[in-house]
């Protein structure tokens, strides 16, 4: 089933949302097959977890780590792509709802200008995305803002412009997306180091899987094994279980991400 916590829509239970990108986030100057430079693209990836079932959660993936690697952690960088795979379809096991954000920094255009070659700015313009995918699901499921926590890893971005962003964007949404944001307690938004949240790993994951389908690196491989492990997690639409502009945002479409055919065809079935 896609983008459903089972049995548990609109109670009184609380819920945490664990956000995490891949990506340098830097906007001034960016790598193209001739100069170095941040990476073309940014991801970010969030989980929605009911409180009452991170210790499960927790235990689950504690295993999982003494399963496939020595490092006590599960941090995507540091996996193989056998490993990434199992850790993929453990994720899809749980009980968790997905959501996603994919940048082109390229797209950004005079934006780029307004902030100031600003990459903090760009990063909470990204997570402000990401954040009304999360209010639309918490609305579309009679979930109280008051009842879920907003989870950053702390990679040292400006979270006090973020809670004020959002913060603006609610008294004054500008696109119709931005409506959704009232469904976000701005004094939940919270960041934190991931060693003091271990299902920050999770977000982790989602991000990592959203970023090597775009972003082939070096050698230019691009690899959708993992998301396409992860995609019947992510909140979609309850008619037709689409989760494209659902719980994954291409931002501002698929066109404008100036994919390669192949994961083009495979995003835009999601």
């Amino acid at each position: 089933m896609y983008g459903v916590l089972m049995q548990y829509c609109g109670d009184e239970m609380g819920y945490t949302v664990l956000i995490d990108e891949s990506g340098n986030p830097g906007i001034r100057k960016i790598q193209t097959g001739k100069e170095s430079g941040a990476s073309p693209y940014m991801t970010m990836g969030g989980v929605i977890i009911r409180d009452d079932e991170k210790e499960a959660i927790k235990e689950a993936l504690g295993k999982l780590t003494g399963q496939i690697t020595r490092k006590g952690f599960l941090h995507c960088s540091s996996l193989g792509h056998e490993q990434k795979v199992r850790y993929a379809q453990v994720l899809a096991s749980l009980n968790v709802v997905l959501v996603g954000v994919i940048s082109k920094k390229s797209t950004l255009g005079d934006y780029r200008d307004q902030i100031g070659g600003d990459h903090k700015k760009y990063y909470n313009k990204c997570a402000q995305y990401l954040l009304e995918r999360v209010g639309m699901y918490l609305g579309r499921n009679g979930i109280k803002s008051e009842d879920v926590n907003v989870v950053f890893e702390d990679g040292g971005f400006n979270y006090p412009g973020l809670r004020s962003l959002i913060g603006s964007c609610q008294r004054r949404p500008l696109q119709k997306n931005s409506e959704f944001l009232k469904n976000i307690s701005v004094q939940n938004i919270r960041a934190v180091e991931k060693n003091n949240e271990p299902l920050l790993q999770l977000a982790d994951l989602v991000a990592h899987a959203l970023y090597r389908c775009v972003d082939g690196g070096k050698l230019g491989v691009l690899e959708k094994r993992y998301l396409d492990e992860v995609r019947g997690r992510f909140f979609a639409c309850p008619k037709n279980e689409t989760a494209l502009l659902y719980g994954l945002y291409p931002v501002h479409s698929l066109d404008q991400l100036g994919l390669d055919d192949r994961i083009k065809h495979f995003l835009s079935s999601f």
